[in-house]
């Protein structure tokens, strides 16, 4: 394991981190108690709906590793379009209701669940071919960039500068990664590559599902059942925790990949030595 990329990495998801906490303390300065709940409130909305792609993404760290180049790529790409069909019609269905409800934030929350899922796969997949420094990049031009327009949109905009800085944010940190996994991605679609990821990947997933609800679930039920003014004051003080598992975090997430590729140097009785 290559201390100085795994200290890279685990660095860039500080930044994240921190980009994030400003944000966070700066946008409840600008907005309004109940904005900086209703803001609060979509971003954790989002976060539970990308928990809709059951798996295949997790897959993608667990089969790449073990694949030839090409091999992979067709995994990543397969996944790619997968997640782009899911959450279309995810975007769809809020659309569906938006037209009912003319609730506009509907259309916020679809559209920056397209964008991020989909940037999410590309992580994903660097991850899995074991890019780290191409996923350090993307982790702090995508929380700095997102940092950056939220604040100074909700300075002039409010809480509707804030969506639009968020679905700014999400569209280009996709670019992004666009960009970064050229060369890790082919024009291919498979069924069976979908298949191959889910039955990789569900146990991964059930256990992100279970480890996200532990930690989250609460500020979800709060957000629906406080004023808007006292979940704004919780999401603030909540950044915080987060510092201290961050660490070990950066370096799970470092080693994984290389721990499958490389398995019989990571057996339980070579790792007692």
């Amino acid at each position: 394991m290559s201390l100085k990329k795994v200290s890279i990495f685990a660095f860039s998801n500080y930044i994240a981190l921190f980009s994030a906490l400003l944000q966070g303390l700066l946008t409840a300065k600008l907005l309004s108690t109940a904005d900086m709940g209703s803001f609060s409130q979509i971003r954790i909305l989002v976060s539970y709906l990308l928990l809709i792609n059951p798996g295949v993404i997790n897959g993608l760290v667990y089969l790449i590793p073990l694949s030839k180049e090409d091999e992979g790529r067709k995994y990543g790409s397969s996944s790619f379009v997968f997640a782009l069909i899911l959450f279309s019609v995810v975007f769809a269905f809020l659309t569906a209701i938006f037209l009912k409800t003319r609730d506009i934030q509907l259309l916020f929350i679809g559209s920056i669940l397209v964008f991020t899922s989909l940037k999410e796969v590309l992580s994903f997949t660097l991850r899995g071919f074991q890019k780290f420094n191409r996923v350090s990049v993307l982790n702090m031009a995508s929380s700095v960039l997102q940092a950056f327009l939220v604040i100074v949109f909700s300075y002039y905009w409010r809480l509707a500068g804030a969506l639009w800085a968020l679905l700014i944010s999400s569209a280009v940190s996709l670019a992004i990664g666009l960009i970064l996994s050229k060369g890790y991605l082919s024009l291919s679609f498979s069924f069976e590559k979908i298949r191959q990821l889910f039955s990789r990947g569900w146990m991964i997933y059930l256990n992100g599902v279970y480890a996200m609800i532990l930690s989250n679930f609460e500020r979800l039920s709060l957000s629906f059942a406080t004023e808007k003014s006292i979940f704004a004051v919780y999401s603030v003080g909540m950044f915080f925790i987060s510092i201290f598992d961050m660490l070990s975090s950066s370096i799970a997430q470092f080693i994984t990949p290389m721990m499958i590729n490389d398995e019989k140097t990571y057996t339980e009785d070579v790792l007692r030595k």
